[in-house]
């Protein structure tokens, strides 16, 4: 048993490393990639930097990014024309049988509570308290819907980065140190394209996430009995 929980504790570390290194591994080369190399002087290419430094640069910018989406999903939910991608997921999740089921069960395992009070997490808490088991599948499908969602805002920042840079070359004759060539305009519109599949990612791993502990919860409090039992 300890010799799973230490496993587990494990793979905890190193999805947390993950999820902090990669995407600011990914803003560093792309930001390195990106940089105009006639304002700025890039001494050595990118495979003969220090791998050290590569790796701490990259953890500290992947909370750097970290907090940017979380600025951006905040920006966007008080916006007219975006609604956040969560409030979707989990209005459609209240729709399923598994989530009305849910309810009425922690309504008769604890009479006291005003279950039409209840919003959504509280609902979601009550039945994972109930399935603790079910809590690494969670993390483990949250860790991908961020990694998703922190990928596609790299990807949006750096577009718009290149975009405003454009303009502004054509404009003001300023590059922004945006390496500006011509070639470089495809690769930007290739990662706008790729937000869309990377927004598509994170929403089907948020709403497994939202939803995996209802249907476990009502698994284990509707047990299948077997031929044999009474």
């Amino acid at each position: 048993m300890e010799i799973s929980k230490t496993l587990e504790d494990i793979g905890k570390f190193f999805n947390e490393i993950l999820g902090y290194l990669l995407p600011g591994l990914v803003l560093f080369l792309l930001t390195y990639y990106f940089l105009d190399p006639t304002q700025v002087q890039k001494d050595k290419p990118f495979f003969d930097l220090n791998i050290w430094l590569i790796l701490f640069s990259s953890y500290i910018l992947g909370y750097i990014v970290y907090a940017i989406s979380y600025y951006l999903n905040d920006l966007f939910k008080n916006t007219k024309y975006f609604k956040k991608d969560e409030e979707i997921i989990k209005s459609k999740i209240q729709e399923l049988d598994e989530f009305i089921i849910s309810v009425k069960k922690i309504k008769e395992l604890i009479p006291i509570i005003e279950t039409q009070k209840m919003d959504f997490h509280s609902v979601r808490n009550f039945a994972m308290a109930y399935v603790p088991e079910v809590d690494q599948k969670i993390y483990t499908f949250m860790f991908r819907a961020d990694l998703f969602k922190h990928l596609k805002d790299i990807f949006l920042i750096i577009s718009f980065w290149g975009i405003i840079a454009y303009l502004s070359k054509l404009s003001l004759n300023n590059t922004l140190l945006f390496d500006t060539q011509e070639y470089n305009i495809v690769i930007i519109v290739l990662l706008l394209i790729l937000t869309y599949p990377l927004n598509e990612g994170k929403k089907r791993f948020l709403g497994i996430a939202y939803k995996i502990q209802f249907n476990i919860f009502l698994a284990k409090s509707y047990p299948i009995k077997n031929e044999n039992q009474k």
